[in-house]
């Protein structure tokens, strides 16, 4: 993600985008452009108390943001968190550098304790930053693969969940002409029924997005394939999706207002039968752009509860000390949060 960032920021100012670009190169050079092992970690939460904007930030009264925290580790090669993922008790974040990480307990937990362990080779051809570009993952819909996808190719690696330390690399024929650093920013699995792509950027004036609907995985080229997409908010890129059980698709979106300043929207999109074309698009949920939270979300996991969900989202930092990677918890209710007064 950092090259398509510093491309995006120059275009608004020659003098932005070297800021930023001093202020993230030499931390991303230091942690992403040489190998590392496997490493035992642990991770601090550090709580954000909310304040009034955590009420005002929310558009749809069945959204509640219920936590929030930044997340750091002393170990190396932690940080640029661009995914997260719950599965089999474990939370996983994965790192726009190749690298996942897998904690243990419960997610909130002031201290986590876990592994952060490099993708196998298949997941990039060196350790170049720009090619180990890894911005998405899902659970296959049987929960026993794990996709990743790799943006600086436009491909995906193909790993099983229980043991991700050997892969291969598939580059879906949909995906293979789409833009460099613009591709497989989204990635989402409905339990049981199917696998969704959702491009970053657009070759379409409308501003749509292309977005790739798989009755399986999409790995197995007999997968059927329907060709939809999707519409962001005007301004706004699309960086993670997730399913609620009932098949409604919840997007983390992202505008670049400034070197460091990344106004967020949650939408909630509809369940839908998907079709050959569909445009889909949702209502606003939350507007994440207050200072005190405020990062470049680009991860999203949904966990069922009775009645509803909970729903966390993570940003990714760039491995830069101007940003951070924060952690949010929402819950979402069918029925709406009423404020205290």
């Amino acid at each position: 993600m950092i090259l398509a960032l510093l491309r995006r920021i120059f275009r608004m100012g020659v003098w932005a985008g070297l800021l930023l670009t001093i202020a993230m190169l030499p931390s991303s050079a230091d942690k992403l452009s040489r190998p590392f092992s496997a490493a035992r970690l642990i991770v601090a939460k550090k709580a954000v108390p909310l304040g009034p904007w955590a009420q005002t930030m929310i558009v749809d009264q069945r959204l509640k943001l219920t936590g929030a925290w930044e997340i750091t580790s002393g170990v190396r090669g932690f940080g640029g968190l661009s995914a997260v993922l719950l599965a089999r008790g474990e939370l996983l974040f994965l790192n726009d550098g190749g690298a996942l990480v897998r904690l243990h307990g419960a997610p909130d937990a002031a201290i986590s304790r876990g592994i952060i362990a490099p993708l196998p080779g298949a997941c990039g051809e060196s350790w170049r930053p720009g090619d180990r570009d890894t911005e998405s993952m899902a659970l296959t819909p049987d929960r026993r693969g794990l996709r990743v996808g790799v943006e600086g190719s436009n491909s995906l690696c193909v790993l099983d969940y229980a043991r991700p330390t050997a892969g291969t690399r598939f580059s879906p024929p949909p995906m293979r002409d789409w833009r460099l650093n613009s591709g497989a920013e989204s990635m989402a699995m409905l339990a049981g029924r199917a696998m969704v792509i959702i491009a970053e950027g657009t070759t379409d004036k409308r501003g749509v997005r292309v977005m790739l609907w798989y009755a399986g995985d999409p790995a197995d080229p007999a997968t059927p394939l329907i060709k939809m997409l999707y519409r962001p908010p005007p301004g706004y890129s699309p960086t993670d999706a997730a399913f609620l059980p009932d098949g409604r698709l919840l997007v983390v979106n992202r505008a670049i207002a400034s070197p460091v300043s990344f106004p967020g929207k949650l939408m909630l999109v509809p369940a839908f039968a998907p079709a050959k074309g569909m445009i889909v698009t949702g209502s606003l949920l939350a507007q994440i752009d207050d200072p005190a939270i405020s990062d470049n979300y680009e991860g999203i996991a949904v966990a069922p509860t009775q009645g509803g969900a909970t729903i966390w989202l993570v940003s990714d930092n760039n491995f830069s000390a101007m940003q951070r990677n924060m952690l949010l918890r929402f819950t979402f209710s069918e029925k709406p949060n009423r404020a205290k007064p």
